[in-house]
């Protein structure tokens, strides 16, 4: 099997290497605002994304008060399981967009994006191998 994931990436993620995987293509978008990064989901639910990695960076408080409700209801409407990626527990989505749909996973490492990466990418491997049952 074959999974074509999102792997969509804030301004201060900072430069990733994507390693290549035999059942994985990555589609990356970057994503300079909070805003775009909630046009990225939007545009994963439309192209049927079966996975979608966020690598956010820090957001400022001022842009998660503003656009948090949008990144809340983005994150509601994926149709697809979604992992996030983080430096600190303390950004993760559920701590501020409080949002109904969960992650599957959560990966928080300190200043180490090419560690939350390859988990993230594990965890999609394990998808291909053995697809989540919707039900």
């Amino acid at each position: 099997m074959f999974m074509s994931i999102v792997l969509l990436q804030g301004p201060a993620a900072g430069p990733v290497s994507l390693p290549p995987h035999a059942a994985l293509s990555i589609d990356l978008i970057q994503c300079d605002t909070l805003p775009a990064m909630v046009g990225g989901l939007h545009l994963a639910r439309r192209q049927r994304a079966p996975l979608v990695v966020l690598d956010p960076g820090a957001w400022s408080a001022r842009d998660c008060a503003l656009h948090g409700a949008a990144l809340r209801d983005a994150l509601d409407a994926l149709d697809a399981p979604y992992i996030e990626l983080h430096d600190h527990s303390a950004q993760e989505f559920a701590h501020w967009a409080h949002p109904q749909h969960e992650a599957l996973a959560v990966f928080n490492v300190d200043r180490d994006a090419a560690a939350r990466l390859t988990m993230a990418l594990a965890v999609a491997a394990r998808l291909v191998a053995a697809p989540l049952d919707p039900h």
